[in-house]
């Protein structure tokens, strides 16, 4: 465990955006640090009045929030954010306990050039290593939330019980977006329209991993910033979080599922905010926005084709195990266009070389094939795909495709925006039988 701690201790000499933020001794017992950053918002209170009210873990608990801004915010800016930290102080101050702390950390003066969530994060989840290496905890919960969000009571001991378990590394955790109708409609005529914004989006996320785990891609997790958790060990290990104004939590996650380890933590759930942002070229507050513009929002995505096709082509391809370039050559020869240009475009042959190459076992081969064709290949497919003749489709209708492909019964009343994603959440929540 020392030697760990050392491991973790050496990153954050290599790695570490900024010197250490927090100067009181953390307690023996900390197993878990919640990280919140915080820009530009004008309330914190239900996101630590949420955690608050978590049932208590055995372990302790420290929340840090991290107040930041780039040091050309406007004035603004700055003023809501010092508000902000002097909110935090009270609500610290009113409830800290021995078990779950509150800590501030400013950052006032960002780089313009890496000024964002990235970074905020990534100097909390990095103070939250370095707490955990001096009591020499490693394998200490590094968990992220974001300002506006909300999490079920359960929560802080789910995350407990999940890490406790053997491998694992890191987990993607449940979610909901807030639908405030869906206690009692079905149909997407009466919903708001923001909540019919809402519920497209999230539809579209949820569809996103379950046509990819159709195919078997082995890197089909939602990765969500807000619902999100490492050890602080496997955090170091992988070079701790990157500084990207956008996209943050997707790559991060990657790196972890590479890693390998990654749990589904569904026994609880993290409720993010449907607010419309224009803060970031893409995620959940800029396809609201954009929806919103629209008289009936709808919501488009990659149609089930663009997945068949790799699914189709994928299990020839481990048939190429100790062949050479003539093999290589031959079978791209007979892959279906336009899959069969996206490979000619990423250097398939060459690539197949490389990892024949390197490979000492059919494992290794599939291993190293994985390495490539990874989540930001098939991004790059999808986009490929989106252009070459198969252009992006309502989600709702391609949803529906999907249940039928998958064999998952759904009824009439069912085959609306609700309807489906409501299904979609019992499936990923273990309640039908189906996973």
């Amino acid at each position: 465990m020392k030697r760990d701690c050392v491991e973790i201790e050496r990153y954050l000499e290599r790695r570490r955006y900024l010197e250490r933020q927090i100067t009181s001794k953390p307690s023996d017992e900390l197993g878990l640090c919640v990280v919140i950053p915080a820009h530009d918002e004008p309330d914190v209170g239900g996101v630590l009045a949420s955690l608050w009210a978590c049932e208590r873990p055995q372990s302790g608990v420290e929340i840090l929030v991290v107040v930041n801004a780039s040091e050309h915010a406007a004035e603004e800016v700055h003023a809501r954010n010092h508000s902000l930290c002097e909110q935090v102080r009270q609500w610290g101050a009113l409830h800290n306990e021995d078990r779950i702390q509150v800590h501030l950390i400013e950052q006032h003066a960002l780089p313009r050039k890496h000024a964002g969530v990235g970074l905020a994060r990534k100097i909390g989840m990095d103070e939250a290593a370095a707490r955990f290496a001096e009591i020499e905890k490693a394998r200490g919960v590094i968990a992220c939330l974001d300002a506006d969000c909300t999490v079920a009571s359960s929560y802080l001991c789910a995350l407990e019980r999940c890490f406790q378990k053997d491998g694992v590394h890191a987990a993607s955790i449940y979610y909901e977006h807030p639908i405030e109708e869906e206690e009692t409609i079905l149909d997407s005529v009466s919903f708001s329209r923001a909540s019919l914004a809402i519920c497209l989006y999230e539809l579209f996320l949820r569809y996103y991993i379950h046509v990819q785990r159709w195919v078997g891609l082995p890197f089909a997790y939602q990765t969500v910033g807000s619902s999100m958790a490492v050890h602080a060990l496997a955090y170091a290990r992988q070079g701790g979080m990157n500084k990207r104004q956008a996209g943050e939590d997707f790559y991060f996650l990657q790196k972890l599922i590479r890693y390998g380890g990654i749990a589904e933590l569904m026994d609880t759930k993290v409720i993010p905010s449907a607010r419309c942002s224009h803060r970031v070229p893409f995620g959940t507050g800029r396809a609201m926005s954009s929806m919103l513009q629209e008289e009936l929002p709808s919501y488009e995505t990659y149609p089930l084709e663009v997945f068949a096709l790799l699914g189709g082509w994928l299990p020839d391809v481990w048939g190429l195990w100790g062949q050479g370039r003539s093999a290589f050559v031959q079978h791209l020869d007979g892959v279906e266009q336009p899959l069969r240009g996206f490979l000619e475009e990423q250097g398939f042959v060459a690539k197949m070389e490389e990892i024949q190459g390197h490979a000492s076992s059919v494992e290794s081969f599939r291993k190293r094939f994985w390495d490539w064709f990874d989540a930001f290949m098939l991004m790059k497919w999808a986009h490929y795909a989106r252009e070459n003749g198969y252009p992006l489709r309502p989600v709702v209708g391609e949803c529906q495709r999907l249940f039928v492909v998958q064999g998952w019964s759904l009824e009439e009343e069912e085959a609306t925006p609700w309807g489906l994603l409501r299904r979609l959440r019992e499936i990923d929540r273990g309640e039908t039988g189906i996973l």
